[in-house]
């Protein structure tokens, strides 16, 4: 199996389109979560995710999406999925997450103007705080997911607490 992924955005007007290819990662989530901070949206905006060509998607990209689903009813861009592949319906199925998710067949304009985005370049710690939150999202998305997910949230906060605390003065 492949590890490549790539990630892939165009914008025009309200319409945010990002095409990841490969597998849905954390690292990927880091990437969109960091596009979405600096650039600004607005509620009118609609997020697209085209998930066709995406062979696998981890739980922090899944828990991303929760969390933007979750800004957007209070007032952020609204999120849909594009097409998802098997792989990722069966992913999103499974954690629970399915019935919140608005599918869509087609773009209502086309995308044009396609840039790949940079995913190697990863802060560290802002991606495990992605990861905690992520989780979280899981979790509060369907309780089902506390078992599988717990304890990633709890090893990733322990991380983030030592290294908050500073060296150890032994």
């Amino acid at each position: 199996m492949s590890t490549t992924q790539q990630l892939y955005l165009s914008r025009s007007g309200h319409q945010i389109v990002f095409r990841p290819e490969g597998r849905c990662t954390a690292m990927l989530a880091e990437a969109i979560a960091h596009f979405i901070q600096m650039v600004p949206t607005a509620s009118d905006d609609d997020i697209y995710f085209d998930l066709g060509k995406v062979s696998a998607l981890e739980s922090t990209f899944a828990g991303l999406l929760v969390k933007l689903i979750k800004q957007s009813e209070s007032n952020g861009p609204s999120v849909h999925l594009l097409t998802p592949s098997q792989p990722v319906m069966a992913s999103l199925t499974q954690m629970g997450l399915a019935r919140m998710l608005n599918v869509a067949d087609s773009l209502p304009e086309r995308a044009d103007h396609w840039r790949a985005l940079p995913v190697e370049d990863v802060d560290p710690q802002e991606l495990a705080d992605l990861i905690i939150e992520s989780h979280e999202a899981l979790i509060a998305a369907d309780p089902r997911n506390e078992a599988a997910y717990r304890k990633v949230v709890e090893v990733f906060k322990a991380e983030r607490q030592a290294r908050d605390a500073g060296p150890n003065p032994n």
